[in-house]
């Protein structure tokens, strides 16, 4: 379960199902944590989404080191997020930067659609190298996937620059048709884990449960729930009693287990 602030038409508690890839070699992780997520929603009977890939360094690199205050680069980010270049000129007013850093941060408001965006952005960032190295990395990933056969499951969106702070890497937002919010969503998170003491890169995602299941009763994709009968199971003897209640429960069955009295 996930706790979000009280927002108009939402939750502020989501019942949430993911997985969580540590260690291991970066691209490799992403490209593997973004398939089985895809195959999750595609094993459900989901039609019709995509995932919009993202990578928070290509932001981030633009912004480095250019001498903007941490207000200022919130603003922003903000604005950046909303797909408001105009926004994001206000936003750069007073600020001395390079004319390339300046006409960048505005085209990253069009950067998204489909996987065409990132060799736009291929071209776009070569005057900044942590923004480039960020877009060869998510190239590279989409690359891997497109190979895989998800090539029509992804989409891309460079100005997905989401607030929380402890993504360090790779975004993502799953949308689908019906819906005017996404489905779920992850990234990679290397320097998370470092502060509850064991520093380890790591990457994810989520599925919100109640989310999925509006989706596939809005695509008439629901399953016909039939709940499976309740087998009452006891027995003077315990550890055989619990050996069928176990049985029992992995063939599908719901049991009340006793503890005690005849079976």
């Amino acid at each position: 379960m996930r706790y979000e602030p009280v927002k108009a038409g939402r939750q502020s508690e989501l019942h949430q199902m993911g997985l969580e890839h540590l260690g291991g070699d970066a691209r490799t992780a992403d490209a593997e944590v973004l398939a089985i997520a895809a195959e999750s929603l595609e094993r459900l009977g989901a039609r019709g989404f995509v995932l919009a890939l993202g990578h928070v360094g290509v932001f981030n690199g633009l912004v480095r080191d250019v001498g903007l205050d941490a207000e200022r680069v919130e603003a922003l980010r903000e604005r950046v997020e909303s797909k408001d270049p105009a926004g994001v000129r206000q936003a750069l007013e007073g600020a001395s930067l390079p004319a390339p850093t300046t006409d960048a941060l505005e085209r990253l408001t069009a950067m998204a659609g489909g996987l065409a965006a990132l060799e736009d952005a291929a071209r776009a960032f070569t005057s900044c190298a942590p923004a480039a190295e960020a877009v060869e990395e998510l190239r590279a990933v989409a690359g891997a996937l497109r190979t895989a056969g998800l090539g029509d499951r992804l989409a891309v969106d460079l100005g997905e620059v989401r607030g929380l702070d402890y993504y360090t890497g790779l975004v993502f937002r799953v949308y689908a048709p019906a819906l005017g919010f996404e489905v779920g969503g992850g990234g990679r998170y290397d320097t998370l884990l470092a502060r509850f003491g064991r520093p380890l890169p790591a990457v994810g995602f989520m599925l919100g449960l109640d989310r999925v299941a509006l989706l596939l009763e809005r695509q008439g994709k629901a399953p016909e729930a039939e709940p499976s009968p309740v087998v009452e199971v006891s027995g003077e003897d315990l550890g055989t009693a619990l050996a069928e209640a176990r049985a029992r429960r992995a063939a599908g069955a719901r049991v009340r287990f006793g503890n005690g009295g005849p079976a």
